[in-house]
């Protein structure tokens, strides 16, 4: 018994040590803990977030317009809420408006194009006004800004 009773207590000695190691982690040492901080991997002291969406500026894809969920359908770093530069050129212009209209009204849900899904702006599963509304915000201006191409909110 007395085995039993020195390998319980030093697992859950072990199991305590590495829980307070996780609780205290800062994996992008900023000195904000990663529990509380809203850019685990990237240092942001000020823990600054313009858009209010709970993801920290310097790891957010849209840093002027929230958008909790980051998605980036194309993957071009910058999330679709703030990425109406369907084609890539780095200006919304009357091409993307094409590419939106070529999608309007179907599910996102069943919808395989990566035009489509790139589309879908506010990312509700369907392309729809609101999408163009979006767009026309942004028209004539770049896509962004993000973490990885900052600049000042346009809107």
């Amino acid at each position: 018994m007395r085995f039993r009773s020195v390998f319980i207590l030093s697992a859950a000695t072990l199991l305590i040590s590495v829980g307070t190691q996780a609780r205290a982690a800062d994996s992008d040492g900023d000195g904000i803990r990663n529990a509380l901080d809203n850019c685990k991997l990237d240092y942001n002291p000020g823990q600054e977030d313009e858009d209010l969406d709970l993801i920290g500026d310097a790891c957010d894809n849209c840093t002027c317009v929230g958008n909790p969920g980051q998605v980036d359908a194309n993957n071009d770093g910058f999330g679709n809420r703030c990425d109406p530069d369907l084609n890539d050129d780095m200006i919304v212009g009357g091409p993307d408006v094409g590419i939106i209209w070529q999608c309007f009204n179907m599910p996102g849900g069943r919808v395989t194009s990566h035009r489509c899904k790139i589309s879908d702006l506010d990312t509700n599963g369907t392309v729809d006004a609101a999408d163009v509304l979006i767009w026309e915000n942004y028209f004539a201006m770049p896509p962004g800004p993000s973490a990885m191409y900052p600049d000042e909110c346009p809107l």
